[in-house]
């Protein structure tokens, strides 16, 4: 054996390790080639290796590369030669689909990790690109990977059109405080821009409260609703300035209304008289807050212009000790609510003795009516009660209304409404007097529809507990807040979805990308590699022989 070896020139010796080199190189360019899905500069470079290697190789032992292509190996290996390479097209090919495509199989009895009906009626209005952003720890990567598994579906059901995108919020702080990602595990879905990138004033909260798909459903529905509704704050006579972020500002609502997509603006009414101007049509509801003077009838006809066209009005008056305040109770706008819908306001500030927090001025939800789904999360705990800082009483016509009405919320029996404002601005002292005072229980707030005109109203008598001090003290006027302007505005149908998908077992079966890239590397890599080095291994042994 070492006389053969030893016998082989110097030079066909050195062909015979280009050609080694220069195959290895051409081989492994090919297996990165087809890895990255294009060529790289490393790429390259091994096929300019492989390329100077071969041709070392025919330079130096012309001889043994004309024996290897027209001698006998030739004649016996083109055959398995082309075998080979039909197999690795093929797996490459199915590799490339499969990659390319979004492979799942619920497994469950229940179909839980199948998008239900509702989420699927939800999914056929998203035309435009989505991308759900998710904020996962290291700590997290469990939870990652279940939500994923839902996520997903919504990718493969809208081809594409909703991507998902995951980032450590360790790792990318800067990103995380751009989306407001106070929480680990944080996710937000969004539109795209035309190149692709996050629409931040797009951005939605996934409110984690039941399932995966109903929060996310939810989510993408408040999304696509965005250019839906737009709610009107009146700022001219109102004495609450919507953009002042202070205790008695409205920014707080202002910023939750955005959040589930619902676009907010102020409006002045001053204006309005000034320019002969109307309430624009694409107000789905108009918010009128505390006013020191009460509408002029220019203001009136404003209102009721807009009523006539089925528009929706959030009426909230206060216990105010100016002379004719909003909605004083022999005032023309007063007269107005009595006449066309039923409801006015009352001169009485609402006392409780049972519903009340530190003062029996602070008075709360004590009853809550079944008429509308408004009031049915209040009162289910000491935090979703409603409570209100000051209350004028409001009167409900349930003898002869002029269109359907009804309570909302209620004081309780033992309440009373007190008459001597004088006294109650002075000393802050409230005593009840049977010759002057009101009898409760009162409404404190009400709800009137006119289905002819399809205009609706919520009138209620305090306007703190929308302020940016109160509307989370308790969360329960958070909750009253948001109900009402889901109903006046009509939402509520747009996000009302019933999803009963429960996660539970294991799941759905997936091919994600990293088990991809494990599939790929051993179908395309470690088995033919594996392959090739034996049939070199056999080769050169033939050879010595």
């Amino acid at each position: 054996m070492q006389e053969t070896v030893s016998s082989v020139p110097l030079r066909e010796r050195i062909g015979q390790f280009a050609s080694g080199i220069g195959s290895g190189a051409l081989i492994l360019a090919l297996v990165g080639w087809l890895w990255q899905g294009g060529f790289t500069p490393v790429i390259g470079a091994l096929l300019g290796v492989g390329i100077v290697g071969l041709i070392l190789w025919i330079s130096l032992s012309p001889r043994e590369a004309r024996a290897l292509l027209t001698g006998r190996q030739v004649r016996y290996g083109t055959g398995a030669i082309l075998s080979s390479l039909v197999l690795i097209g093929f797996i490459v090919s199915v590799y490339l689909v499969v990659q390319r495509s979004a492979l799942t199989l619920d497994m469950t009895d229940r179909r839980d990790y199948t998008l239900s009906n509702a989420t699927l009626t939800m999914l056929e209005d998203v035309t435009r690109s989505i991308q759900i952003t998710g904020f996962y720890s290291p700590q997290l990567l469990i939870s990652q990977e279940l939500d994923d598994q839902i996520f997903r579906l919504y990718e493969v059901e809208t081809e594409g059109l909703i991507t998902r995108r995951y980032y450590d919020p360790q790792l990318e702080p800067a990103l995380a405080a751009a989306f407001g990602a106070e929480i680990d595990g944080a996710v937000f879905v969004s539109y795209l821009t035309a190149d692709g990138q996050v629409d931040y004033t797009t951005l939605v909260p996934i409110s984690r409260q039941t399932t995966v798909e109903r929060d996310t459903t939810v989510a993408l529905s408040r999304l696509l609703a965005r250019d839906r509704f737009r709610v009107y704050f009146e700022r001219g006579f109102s004495n609450i300035d919507p953009q002042d972020t202070g205790q008695a500002g409205l920014t707080e609502v202002i910023i939750s209304l955005e959040q589930n997509g619902i676009r907010t603006t102020p409006i002045d009414f001053t204006q309005l008289i000034q320019q002969n101007g109307l309430i624009p049509l694409d107000a789905s509801a108009v918010v009128l807050t505390r006013a020191n003077t009460d509408y002029p009838p220019q203001v009136i006809a404003i209102l009721n212009d807009y009523l006539q066209r089925g528009g929706s009005l959030l009426i909230a008056t206060d216990v105010l000790f100016t002379p004719a305040p909003l909605l004083t109770q022999n005032g023309e706008f007063n007269r107005y609510l009595w006449d066309n819908f039923g409801i006015r306001a009352l001169d009485a500030a609402v006392v409780d003795a049972v519903a009340s927090g530190q003062t029996q001025l602070d008075v709360g939800s004590f009853a809550v009516f079944p008429d509308l789904e408004i009031g049915s999360r209040l009162n289910t705990d000491a935090n979703t009660v409603a409570q209100f800082r000051l209350i004028r009483a409001i009167e409900v016509n349930r003898d002869s209304p002029p269109v359907p009405n009804g309570q909302v919320i209620a004081s309780s029996t033992q309440s009373y409404g007190e008459t001597d404002f004088i006294t109650l601005s002075t000393t802050g002292q409230t005593t009840y007097d049977s010759a002057q005072d009101l009898s409760g229980p009162f409404t404190l707030m009400a709800w009137a529809r006119d289905d002819v005109t399809g205009a609706k109203i919520l009138l209620v008598g305090d306007s703190d507990f929308i302020t940016n001090g109160q509307i989370y003290a308790p969360y329960g006027n958070a909750i009253l807040f948001a109900d009402s302007i889901a109903w006046l505005t009509g939402y509520a149908d747009q996000i009302s979805i019933e999803i009963d998908a429960q996660v539970s077992g294991l799941p759905l079966m997936f091919i994600s990308a990293s088990m991809l890239d494990t599939v790929g590397f051993i179908t395309q890599v470690l088995m033919p590699g594996v392959a090739l080095l034996l049939g070199v291994l056999v080769w050169v042994r033939r050879r010595r022989r």
